[in-house]
């Protein structure tokens, strides 16, 4: 009974061990301008996960950083799955999202390509001639803006 307990402790320590050093290099390598844009801060989540793992309580700091950070850090354009940040791609946020795929350096922000069709992801409506009105009626396929999203970029404004 008592080496079967012990086990179990064991397997316990181990585990929450693994867990923090899990959200330890995850915190580790995800890009620092993610966390900026996400409104945390890198260093601060890397000590967490730290002294997560270094006082088992690993598993807890896994899942408060996993299920609640690391979120709004990969919509922020941070990497998704594991080796993304290291070959300097994100998997998350919309396409033209800064780390998103496309190229750069795991050391600086990713090199982008801007769309050649549009302007800032948006061309100028020509049935209303980006007046937004037809005649003294607002245009209501550019919702009276009087721009169109660009298909080309899908409105990111680049590539």
């Amino acid at each position: 009974m008592l080496a079967s307990g012990r086990a179990v402790g064991v397997l316990i320590v181990v585990v929450t061990v693994f867990l923090g050093f899990c959200g330890f290099v995850d915190a580790l390598v995800q890009p620092r301008r993610a966390f900026k844009a996400s409104g945390h801060s890198k260093a601060l989540w890397v000590a967490i996960e730290f002294v997560g793992m270094c006082t088992c309580l690993g598993a807890i700091t896994w899942a408060w950083y996993s299920f609640g950070v690391r979120r709004q850090v990969v919509r922020a354009g941070g990497a998704n799955r594991p080796g993304d940040a290291l070959k300097g791609r994100g998997g998350g946020g919309s396409p033209g999202a800064p780390g998103a795929p496309g190229g750069g350096s795991p050391f600086g922000p990713p090199t982008r390509t801007p769309c050649g069709s549009c302007s800032g992801g948006s061309t100028v409506c020509s049935p209303c001639s980006g007046t937004g009105r037809v005649g003294t009626e607002m245009h209501a396929a550019c919702g009276g803006s009087g721009r169109y999203r660009c298909a080309m970029c899908n409105g990111t404004g680049y590539r």
